[in-house]
């Protein structure tokens, strides 16, 4: 009888470990740069103080109130209590203001938020009744 050539097959060749390939190392090229220094320990490092906060200036406010006849100003049929002129100057700019106090509360005629409403409520408020 002839011989029979065996055949690999995956059983065969299973438990084969295939061959290293070998790999070239190619050399990194140097640079010619200075090496660098080594930083010095945490321990060793000055430690700086953290820098101030700055606060900005705030702008000279002078505010002057001038109380005014409500009857005389708004008519005989008015519901305001308290009428007060106040003239606000913020860094040499005034802006004058009608502040009033009637049935509907503090209020200027730029509006409820207005600064001046704050002014003339801290000067006039205590002594108002408000209903």
């Amino acid at each position: 009888m002839a011989k029979v050539k065996r055949v690999a097959t995956k059983r065969t060749v299973r438990n084969v470990k295939p061959a290293k390939r070998s790999v070239k190392k190619t050399l990194r090229p140097t640079s010619k740069k200075k090496p660098a220094k080594k930083a010095k320990p945490v321990a060793v490092r000055k430690r700086t103080a953290p820098a101030k906060k700055t606060t900005p200036l705030k702008p000279a406010i002078k505010v002057d109130i001038k109380e005014l006849d409500p009857i005389r100003k708004c008519g005989p049929g008015t519901s305001v209590q308290v009428l007060l002129k106040v003239v606000e100057r913020v860094d040499g700019k005034s802006t004058n203001h009608l502040v009033f106090f009637d049935k509907y509360g503090w209020y200027c005629d730029h509006g409820r938020n207005c600064p001046a409403v704050a002014h003339a409520r801290r000067q006039r408020g205590r002594r108002v009744n408000t209903r």
